[in-house]
């Protein structure tokens, strides 16, 4: 059995299981709520059901991921407008239940439930470079969508559809950090988020 302990700003959060790459990859998925409390996760779960599956398909209208522009932009070294030239490609499944509590209007709101996790790989056409160096290539992007039954918990989110028209924030090599409708307010906005991270924009 192992122990992660993680601190973010003012909140510890805790996983307890047995396999070190499972606890790191539910982390990953619920570190854009650094408002909660985690102590437990089941990894490695068996396949998800039917029903699971069309509740990881069913479009949130948040694409992954779900943290906001301002927590990914000191880690993003590329934007880029692209295209989905297809739909994406599920992989790995995770699933884990997680406690939660929460500062709410000065109340404290304990929860938890379950999350869903699913491992993604899309094409896109890279038809724009908006900051850093990259080629207008197609490229494939992995990336992870979840569907949260847990309140207060992270945000549910599904996959980019199939020729919908993206902008991607890249990290280091290339790595996926996150994807929003490409938009004229979408652009500003992430160009103020690179701004207030001392990141000079496009």
């Amino acid at each position: 059995m192992r122990v992660f302990v993680f601190i973010v700003a003012s909140f510890t959060l805790m996983f307890v299981c047995d396999d070190a790459s499972a606890c790191r990859r539910i982390w990953r998925r619920c570190l854009a709520s650094v408002s909660q409390s985690v102590d437990s996760a089941q990894a490695n779960v068996p396949p998800l059901t039917a029903d699971q599956l069309e509740l990881l398909a069913t479009p949130t209208g948040r694409w992954p991921n779900s943290s906001s522009l301002d927590f990914v932009a000191a880690d993003t070294k590329v934007v880029v407008a692209a295209t989905a030239t297809g739909p994406a490609k599920l992989g790995e499944r995770y699933g884990g239940h997680i406690s939660t509590q929460s500062t709410i209007g000065g109340r404290v709101i304990h929860g938890g439930g379950m999350i869903f996790s699913t491992e993604c790989r899309q094409e896109f056409q890279v038809t724009e470079v908006l900051h850093g160096k990259a080629v207008l290539e197609k490229r494939a992007v992995e990336y992870s969508v979840t569907k949260s039954q847990a309140f207060p918990g992270p945000r549910s989110t599904s996959p980019v559809p199939a020729g919908a028209k993206a902008i991607l924030l890249l990290g280091a090599d290339g790595g996926f950090l996150k994807a929003i409708e490409d938009t004229p307010e979408n652009r500003q906005a992430v160009r103020d988020a690179l701004a207030r991270k001392k990141v000079t924009p496009k």
